[in-house]
């Protein structure tokens, strides 16, 4: 038997920038149609109609963005035991020197632990 310890340590930094339409989709006589949705401040119930062409208004569109990193740290710790048996063919032929191979260990169990940490403005 024997314990085999292991650990890691890893991070990245990135960004992110979102840029967002809202739109409508719309099948008339079988054709893909896209077109902008507006408000019309003139409608007195306020629901938004659909235009006829692409027209997409300021309160419709969105930008955002995201700027971070990340950092990651752990330990695993796990128990093996080594089987007496060979994994391998035992006896040699005329051609062949000796195949037999040193028994492997196998994994009987193991725990870990990870900490992660985000930083991040957006």
């Amino acid at each position: 038997m024997r314990l085999q310890l292991s650990a890691h340590i890893g991070g990245y930094v990135g960004a992110n920038l979102v840029a967002s339409a809202k739109i409508h989709l719309d099948t008339k006589e079988g054709i893909l149609h896209a077109t902008g949705v507006r408000t019309d401040k003139g409608n007195p119930d306020g629901v938004p109609e659909h235009s006829a062409g692409f027209d997409v208004p300021d309160n419709e569109l969105a930008v955002s963005a995201f700027a971070g990193a990340k950092a990651e740290t752990g330990i695993k710790g796990a128990l093996e035991w080594r089987s007496p048996e060979p994994d391998g063919p035992s006896r040699a032929t005329l051609d062949e020197p000796d195949t037999a191979q040193t028994p492997k260990f196998v994994e009987l169990g193991s725990v870990g632990y990870t900490v992660t940490g985000l930083a991040g403005q957006g």
